[in-house]
């Protein structure tokens, strides 16, 4: 998961594996971390047979488990990752109320703003595919016209930001030329800018033309090639360099191991 986890409670012998992140979870030290810092990637069906029996079976916490199976459904879903993260006792008390307080915040927003920082939460993480879907759900639910013009504006951004990370640049100036439609900020002008650096052959929508300085432009295109240098040397880009520098033994397999490692995580990120 990125971070040490010392743990001390019963190590499963047949993990929990979390699809979202592709991570297989042996402990309830793992799960309790997990629930707390992935919150946002969890759906209703997370709390399910497949859990419940992980707990009981895996973790030997069968009294948390008949808990989580006669309460399902009785109590919210908020109510229940919390029961969960007290049980196993991971967390301190001022954690687990902060938790909750995050929860309780997001019920209180409204369905629109709770889908859309789902969304946002799981482009950042890498799940485009998913992201996108959360944001058609949005623009189809709900007629735009109905919607604070800041809001609409940014569901246009990121949904922009989301199908350019999955290299559909023709989709992603569309959504950047309606965000900008909303909202006149500069931010969406640069990120145009950005596209038509990254695709040549992608042209700004007519009506935006004009509205581009060229001292902005040539701005952000010193802005662009910087980002570009820089992001060879940090990243895949900076894993591949470093392979190719290994002995001609070494260096293809390590290069299958990184696509390995790349394909692995490209499926994970599919949804």
């Amino acid at each position: 998961m990125g971070n040490l986890i010392l743990t001390k409670s019963h190590k499963a012998g047949s993990p929990y594996f979390a699809e979202k992140l592709g991570i297989n979870i042996y402990t309830g030290e793992e799960l309790s971390y997990f629930i707390y810092n992935y919150y946002m990637l969890l759906d209703d069906d997370f709390l399910e047979d497949r859990l419940f029996n992980f707990i009981e079976r895996e973790l030997e916490m069968s009294d948390l488990s008949a808990k989580l199976r006669k309460w399902r459904g009785r109590v919210s879903y908020e109510e229940l990752l919390l029961v969960i993260l007290q049980d196993i006792h991971y967390y301190g008390s001022k954690e687990l109320t902060d938790f909750y307080a995050r929860l309780e915040s997001m019920s209180r927003e409204g369905t629109e703003y709770v889908i859309k920082e789902k969304a946002d939460y799981l482009v950042n993480m890498g799940h485009s595919y998913e992201g996108l879907r959360l944001y058609d759900r949005l623009q189809a639910g709900k007629s735009e016209k109905n919607m604070p013009a800041h809001f609409a504006a940014a569901i246009h951004y990121n949904k922009a930001v989301a199908l350019a990370r999955i290299y559909a640049n023709r989709g992603a100036m569309r959504e950047f030329s309606r965000a900008y439609a909303l909202e006149k900020d500069e931010k969406s002008l640069k990120s145009m800018v950005f596209l038509t650096c990254l695709e040549p052959g992608l042209a700004l929508p007519e009506d935006i033309e004009d509205d581009v300085t060229e001292e902005q432009r040539a701005a952000w295109q010193l802005e662009y090639e910087d980002i570009k240098n820089r992001a060879l040397f940090q990243g895949k880009a900076l894993e591949a360099d470093s392979a190719m520098e290994l002995d001609d033994i070494k260096r293809p397999q390590r290069m299958e191991q990184l696509l390995e490692a790349w394909k692995a995580e490209y499926v994970r990120c599919q949804g």
